[in-house]
């Protein structure tokens, strides 16, 4: 339990002060730890939660600071705060425009009924087409980024052996030139590897036609998944952006022309895995 020291005590994010006279004031409270990192302006996030990291912020100070000349200079420390993570002075100006014009917009009805909501991954240049599209057809859209710290960072368990991993999609590559082959398997990868072997794969029919030696410590796991559907659509995505000659066909789930684009700025981008070749004839 927090106790008054010096007349003041903190609650949540709010730090209560009280006077000789019993008055009271507000302010607002951080932890002697904080930083004062907030989200960098240059990271691969949605301008929307940019501009809603300024007006978090800017709404915590005019709700809880009691006092104005306590308020000017809690916003101005938010102000000097973002600006060393990247924030410039346009971001600002939008944020105080689209907060006047909220004030003053009249309430209208839509034209359009809505059909509902969908949850979508943020690729810059790509998701606000995708929105646009959506939304005339009546369809909200919520972006999330790709990856988070707690993704990158945090790993409860110990690595397992990749032969060992059940739901995955797969590239085998050839020891002797540049064909693959992507695959994907809800069994361990060790057991469909073993399959793969048989003359009557495309793999194994590889090797016995041209006497190619598999890279068999070189098999990747390009990715995981447990559900059938999405593995489906995983395994489509990485026959066509690495281009895969050993597959007899596309992947059992038929990918549309419409994800070329897609699939081409993820692989410009510096996580890319390689150039993506538009399909034949599907």
């Amino acid at each position: 339990m927090e106790k008054e020291e010096e007349g003041k005590i903190p609650v949540l994010d709010v730090l209560i002060s009280r006077d000789d006279r019993g008055h009271l004031s507000f302010q607002v409270y951080r932890k002697p730890t904080h930083t004062e990192q907030y989200l960098s302006f240059s990271s691969h996030h949605p301008l929307q939660h940019k501009l809603g990291v300024i007006r978090t912020l800017s709404d915590r100070a005019n709700t809880i600071v009691s006092s104005e000349e306590d308020k000017q200079q809690e916003l101005n420390r938010v102000r000097r705060s973002l600006e060393v993570c990247g924030y410039q002075d346009w971001s600002w100006d939008t944020v105080t425009r689209n907060s006047v014009r909220d004030e003053n917009r009249l309430p209208r009805h839509n034209t359009i009924a809505s059909k509902g909501n969908v949850s979508i991954p943020y690729v810059a240049g790509v998701t606000e087409s995708l929105q646009r599209l959506f939304r005339s057809n009546g369809i909200s859209t919520h972006v999330k980024p790709q990856n988070t710290l707690r993704s990158l960072l945090v790993a409860p368990k110990d690595k397992a052996n990749k032969l060992d991993k059940c739901g995955v999609v797969y590239q085998v590559p050839c020891k002797e030139c540049t064909s693959t082959y992507v695959g994907e398997s809800a069994r361990t990868l060790k057991t469909r590897l073993d399959e793969h072997t048989r003359p009557s794969s495309p793999v194994g029919e590889h090797s016995a036609t041209f006497q190619h030696e598999i890279d068999w410590e070189g098999v990747r796991v390009l990715d995981k998944e447990e559900n059938w559907f999405k593995r489906g659509v995983k395994e489509a995505i990485n026959i066509r952006r690495t281009n895969s000659d050993l597959n007899k066909d596309r992947g059992r789930h038929h990918l549309p022309r419409s994800y070329n684009r897609l699939i081409a700025s993820r692989d410009s981008s510096p996580n890319g895995l390689g150039h993506v070749t538009p399909p034949t004839s599907q």
